[in-house]
């Protein structure tokens, strides 16, 4: 089983309808596409983790735009295995900290049409 895999594997039990999410936010991505007249929106993904959600734009809307943004040096390595596997040229990825104010000035993305973001936004630290 690739790291992938096992990542998926294990999202899967931790989010319960993960696949139905999935599909509602590129409904939704679908649909402001349509409202915008583009065939080809730019999406950003904060934490975007190995790209899951960058993966399945791509099989959906091909004339795509991926922008996955994380801090985590692995999920990066392995978001950067996933996008040139579908989406060569059509994805980037920043690694930044969302969670500094400063990220999104020291971040070059440009025009974006949606910002998403899978499970990394809706978890809160401990507190002791």
């Amino acid at each position: 089983m690739s790291l992938i895999e096992a990542w998926d594997r294990q999202q899967e039990l931790y989010i319960g309808g993960r696949e139905a999410r999935f599909d509602a936010l590129l409904s939704t991505v679908e649909w402001h596409s349509e409202l915008a007249g583009t065939k080809s929106p730019t999406v950003v993904d904060l934490c975007c983790g190995p790209a899951a959600i960058g993966e399945r734009l791509a099989r959906r809307l091909p004339g795509s735009r991926y922008i996955g943004v994380d801090i985590d040096p692995v999920l990066l390595e392995l978001a950067r295995q996933v996008t040139a596997s579908f989406a060569p040229g059509r994805a980037d990825l920043v690694d930044s900290d969302v969670a500094d104010p400063a990220w999104l000035a020291s971040t070059p993305i440009g025009r974006v049409d949606v910002v998403c973001s899978s499970t990394g936004l809706g978890m809160t630290p401990n507190r002791v």
